[in-house]
């Protein structure tokens, strides 16, 4: 005689089978995410060793004596590295800039889209990836003529793109870690940071002002923001750059390092 199968049995079955779906679904997920992350840092990794190109040091200088009544010359600040613009734009003449780190955990070309969504989820080729590729505001003058560029980058799990920004939360003395640089095919530029703060992303990023009082107080709600302020504040001259990622401290968060572009030599 067969065992009538009870609404219990037949509940647990239908829960385990639940189960076994939703870890197969997370294991598609991870698997897919990581290969993501691989192939993401494949292509990084070939465009860096393509684009990126590290001088020889130049010789030394000779030891002969210098007469006292001359005043030492102050250093010129140069270009660590050259990037070849010529490839990158054979690659994609989207591209319109390379910000790299000097401790290498940021070396990313930038690119400039006609909307500020195509490369959320687009790598350089424009193939499918969450990683996406960092993108420069779609009205922003590409050489940084805009009185603030804002310029994206996701905040990845696994330390790539804009993630290392998390870094200047807890640090007290910026200065003293490591330097930005950000190249254009025309000019090189060191990244002289001033705040870092939060950001609501329902608030506009605002790229041009008015008036100087305009410009004035926008930048003190910025500071009056900041977890890291600059002793020197930007002038109103200045090109500001602002490197933004998602943050997680409240719904729809930025995280904003926001800093000075110096033309270098």
């Amino acid at each position: 005689m067969k065992k009538k199968v009870s609404l219990s049995d037949l509940l647990y079955v239908f829960i385990l089978l639940v189960l076994i779906a939703v870890i197969i679904y997370s294991g598609v997920q991870i698997y897919s995410e990581l290969k993501q992350y691989s192939a993401n840092k494949q292509l990084n990794e070939k465009l860096v060793s393509s684009a990126v190109i590290i001088p020889t040091a130049p010789p030394k200088p000779s030891e002969e004596a210098v007469p006292s009544s001359t005043a030492p010359e102050e250093p010129k600040v140069t270009p660590s590295v050259a990037i070849n613009f010529e490839y990158l734009k054979q690659e994609n003449p989207d591209v319109v800039a390379w910000i790299i780190r000097d401790d290498g955990r940021i070396s990313l070309p930038i690119v400039q889209a006609r909307d500020n969504d195509y490369y959320l989820h687009r790598d350089i080729n424009g193939g499918f990836n969450k990683c996406g590729t960092v993108f420069m505001d779609h009205i922003a003058d590409p050489e940084f003529k805009d009185d603030i560029t804002w310029i994206f980058g996701h905040n990845m799990k696994d330390g790539s793109m804009f993630a290392p920004l998390k870094e200047y939360r807890a640090i007290a003395d910026i200065a003293a870690l490591s330097k930005i640089e950000i190249y254009t095919p025309n000019m090189p530029y060191i990244f002289e940071i001033k705040y870092v703060y939060l950001h609501s992303g329902y608030e506009e990023l605002r790229s041009s002002f008015e008036s100087d009082i305009d410009w004035e107080n926008y930048i003190s709600l910025i500071e009056s923001r900041s977890l890291y302020k600059n002793p020197e504040k930007p002038q109103r001259s200045d090109r500001l750059a602002g490197l933004v990622t998602c943050e997680y401290d409240f719904d729809n968060a930025r995280l904003i390092v926001l800093g000075v572009m110096h033309p270098m030599s």
